[in-house]
């Protein structure tokens, strides 16, 4: 008979730890065993995280020894059940939040927190319909639930997702009932103080003549009628040659001119007036992209004001009070980035292949030309450069050059061979003798080519394929060690070439984009020119008047919708067109942009749209068109998500996204957040769906993985931050703060 009891507490010391439990020995020197799930209160921790060996544990007794069985023992039993305690702070009809431990056909299996797990049936892991619950959660996806039972017997608890799902909407629409009433709130205060700020016509009966010159007939007669009705005197020039013979036969305050006049330069009207000694103050106007590119001829010109198309005439307005107090400073355009000299230095060995890589045309046959000087270079008979694909593990040869034969054919059979361990291990081979103790190993590439002297080394591309280059040579000691140093130095050159190769299949795959981008950036800009004759006609029949008829209202209503036009047109015309320069910029105003672009498409798929922004938060410094992109395609993939949940689960349900952003306590991060009520993400794919390729929808997945290399470029990072199935998906943006005077 044992001298053990059941529930006995024991002091043990741990001796060998394994994956499925651990091995003790008692006080006396008995052996024992705790099985993996009697070693803590959550039953499937890998032991080694839990104890170690020669650690002094307490454990219960639960089979007592006989003479065939090792005492079995408990570590769990000995710790605190947390049950009670859970059950004072929760209850039915309570939200908990788990983590799924396993995925059966009837149901849910979830970890709440040590020691408290709960289990969703299949009738309850959605609103809609579910016949497989595998189609919806993964392990290790996080949840959350109502709690709809305690079965105290099994301590186990009964859990809801569809009900918190519901809550979830009931929710949302409580917030957007007061959203919409706060708003009212305010456009009826916005309302009362709209007829302050406008500029007394007494203020401007000092002014002399306006001239504006623009062959664009919607935005010159606008213009000028507006111009007009503020009680100025304004003159009319579609072309240049016109412009010329206003400004011969009268003297002018202020004029207005157009870049782009048809066949004519703008600035050369601005030329000849200086060089004439005429200095009325010149306000250039022109699109975006014309502006920037010819920066440095406006600001030499030392025009009074530039204006970007489609005008605003709030900012004319303010010009306007400007030249009134005689405050006229020059808005200049932002300086282009200096491109520093690149450093031409380059070891002697390969000075003759300096340039090499900047040569024109396919990369691939830039590669096959940078190789056969690389073979020439070593002396080698062959150079072969091989890929792998990450995925299939398929070894193919991508260039060749030189005088051996290569057996294409037994290119199969190199997965076992030198050119994988290359690639995998990222270590090169040096071999100057085919003796029998090597050429086991080599056995496959010398069916691929007959050679004795070997050189191979991994080439280093950021991609989904690996790369490795070999040189062979027919004869034995062919290589020196020098050569090995100078084959390592080659693969530089060559991975400059494969990068470029690798950006040009993702740069094709964004190529239909791009190119509906620039159409619609054309497009964007003729109608522009017509929304500012639009708009300029609408203010004038929209100022209020005593008695303001329907007809007047309605007047009123047309130039919100045409100054809420404008203002998405402006931002795409800026996206499209801004310049790949560095500065510090807001971030605010980033988002901002971004979801005025963006609302035909949320307004179209129904989606509720919010924003919670720090004022005041410190510039950040890069490239803000750059940025755009990156918030545009989080903006767009939330989108896309949230319609996916509704289309794949025929669920008629809240479409909601929420951009946030806010500065770390130590202030030298600002972190954006972007929150969807999207079905989620599983937590396996987490990192997955940042890589070159992947998507979850079918398209190039490209996005992400764009979006994190240029948050990378700003010392910034994007992940994950939450995702909840099917509740939604937060992902968190963090981007240094540089404070002016450091940026590199």
């Amino acid at each position: 008979m044992s001298i053990y009891q059941p529930e006995q507490l024991l002091e043990v010391v741990v001796e060998k730890i394994f994956p499925f439990g651990i091995f003790v020995r008692l006080q006396d020197g008995t052996p024992a065993y705790i099985r993996r799930r009697e070693l803590a209160l959550d039953r499937d921790v890998d032991p080694a995280q839990i104890v170690q060996e020669g650690q002094k544990i307490s454990a219960a007794v639960i089979y007592p020894k006989d003479s065939e069985k090792l005492l079995e023992l408990s570590r769990r039993r000995t710790l605190t059940n947390p049950w009670t305690a859970f059950v004072r702070q929760f209850g039915v009809g309570d939200a908990v939040r788990g983590i799924v431990r396993t995925v059966t056909p009837r149901g849910v299996y979830v970890r709440i927190q040590a020691g408290i797990d709960g289990y969703v049936p299949l009738e309850e892991i959605a609103p809609w319909k579910i016949d497989k619950p595998k189609l919806l959660l993964w392990k290790d996806d996080a949840i959350e639930a109502t709690i709809i039972g305690m079965d105290t017997t099994n301590q186990q608890l009964i859990l809801s997702i569809k009900s918190r799902f519901q809550e979830f909407g009931r929710a949302l629409d409580t917030f957007e009932r007061m959203a919409s009433y706060l708003e009212s709130s305010s456009n009826l205060t916005s309302e009362a103080k709209s007829n302050g700020g406008q500029i007394s016509p007494e203020l401007l009966n000092q002014f002399e003549p306006f001239l504006v010159v623009d062959d664009q007939e919607e935005v010159r007669i606008s213009l000028a009628n507006w111009l007009e009705d503020l009680g100025l005197e304004v003159s009319q020039a579609a072309s240049l040659a016109e412009a010329k013979a206003y400004l011969d036969a009268r003297t002018y305050q202020v004029v207005f001119v157009d870049i782009n006049l048809g066949d004519a330069d703008g600035l050369e009207l601005v030329h000849t007036l200086f060089k004439y000694g005429k200095r009325p103050e010149v306000c250039v106007m022109s699109s975006l992209e014309c502006l920037h590119k010819r920066e440095n001829e406006i600001k030499r010109a030392g025009v009074a004001h530039v204006f970007s198309k489609p005008l605003d005439i709030d900012e004319i307005e303010f010009f306007l009070l400007e030249m009134v107090f005689q405050k006229l400073p020059f808005h200049p355009i932002p300086d282009a980035p200096q491109v520093p000299p690149k450093d031409t230095k380059i070891n002697a060995p390969f000075r003759e292949l300096q340039g090499l890589d900047q040569l024109a045309g396919d990369p691939l046959i830039r590669l096959k030309t940078v190789l056969a000087h690389l073979t020439e270079s070593l002396r080698a008979s062959l150079g072969i450069v091989f890929s792998m694909d990450d995925l299939s593990g398929a070894i193919t040869i991508l260039a060749h050059t030189g005088s051996l034969t290569v057996q294409t054919e037994t290119i199969y059979q190199l997965g076992d061979s030198p050119v994988k361990d290359v690639m995998i291990k990222n270590q090169s081979i040096f071999e100057t003798q085919m003796s029998e103790t090597v050429r086991g190993r080599f056995r496959k590439l010398l069916d691929l080519v007959s050679f004795e002297s070997c050189i191979g080394a991994p080439i280093h591309v950021r991609s989904e394929e690996r790369y490795a280059v070999f040189f062979f040579h027919q004869e034995p000691g062919a290589f020196s060690r020098f050569r090995l140093r100078d084959a390592q130095a080659g693969t530089w050159l060559l991975a400059a070439l494969l990068e470029e190769k690798t950006l040009n299949q993702r740069l094709n795959a964004l190529h239909p984009i791009l190119v509906s981008g620039q159409l619609a950036a054309s497009f964007g800009h003729e109608v522009s020119n017509k929304m500012i004759g639009i708009e300029l006609k609408a203010r004038k029949l929209a100022t209020p008047r005593d008695g303001q008829t329907q007809l007047e209202t309605e007047i009123a209503d047309l130039l919100k919708a045409i100054l809420d036009l404008k203002e998405l047109v402006g931002g795409f015309q800026e996206l499209m067109w801004r310049p790949e320069t560095h500065e510090f910029f807001d971030i605010n105003t980033c988002v901002n942009l971004a979801k005025n672009i963006l609302k035909p498409v949320m307004r179209k798929d129904k989606v509720k749209f919010d924003t919670h922004l720090i004022a005041d938060l410190p510039r950040v410094y890069g490239n803000r068109n750059a940025l755009h992109q990156v918030f545009l395609n989080l903006m767009l993939n939330a989108i896309q998500q949230m319609n996916l949940l509704q289309k794949q689960f025929e669920w008629d349900g809240h479409k909601h996204l929420e951009i946030r952003t806010s500065l770390s306590r130590s202030g030298d991060q600002i972190y954006v957040q972007f929150r969807d009520t999207g079905p989620g993400i599983h937590k396996r794919l987490w990192e997955k769906i940042f890589a070159p390729g992947f998507s979850t929808r079918g398209g190039s997945g490209l996005g992400l993985y764009i979006a994190r290399s240029i948050l990378n470029s700003f010392g910034g990072s994007i992940q994950v931050e939450e995702s909840v199935i099917p509740l939604g998906t937060t992902f968190r943006i963090e981007l240094p703060v540089i404070r002016e005077g450091n940026e590199p």
